[in-house]
């Protein structure tokens, strides 16, 4: 599932910064397709994050 996702991810960011591509896109599918990128940006920040203090929490643990 997450493999899943950050392909998604990939091909959508791809999508958003190939310019020539952009032009055939239709202003609306853009912004539908921007926001989707924006959500799954956010939900790989989130996970980032619980990733992140996991780690700094297995650290802490490992210090005692």
């Amino acid at each position: 599932m997450n493999g899943k996702i950050k392909s998604l991810f990939n091909v959508e960011f791809e999508r958003l910064t190939d310019g020539p591509l952009l032009a055939y896109v239709t202003p609306g599918r853009f912004a539908l397709r921007r926001k989707r990128a924006m959500w799954v940006a956010r939900a790989m920040a989130v996970a980032r994050r619980k990733e992140l203090r996991r780690r700094i929490k297995e650290q802490r643990h490992g210090n005692h």
